[in-house]
């Protein structure tokens, strides 16, 4: 994802491949910490470098 990115690929391109290949998203993976997101499914926001 990283190597994609940083080759220009949009953050919205790499979201809809990770749904598309039924990856778990972050609210999926730990429920407990991510109470706040639902639907299951990447978004942008998910998917951009923070900092």
């Amino acid at each position: 994802m990283f190597a994609e990115r940083a080759r220009g690929r949009s953050v919205g391109s790499l979201a809809r491949e990770l749904n598309d290949r039924g990856v778990p998203c972050p609210s999926d993976a730990d429920q407990s910490r991510n109470s706040h997101q639902s639907g299951g499914r990447w978004i942008d926001g998910s998917t951009a470098p923070s900092g």
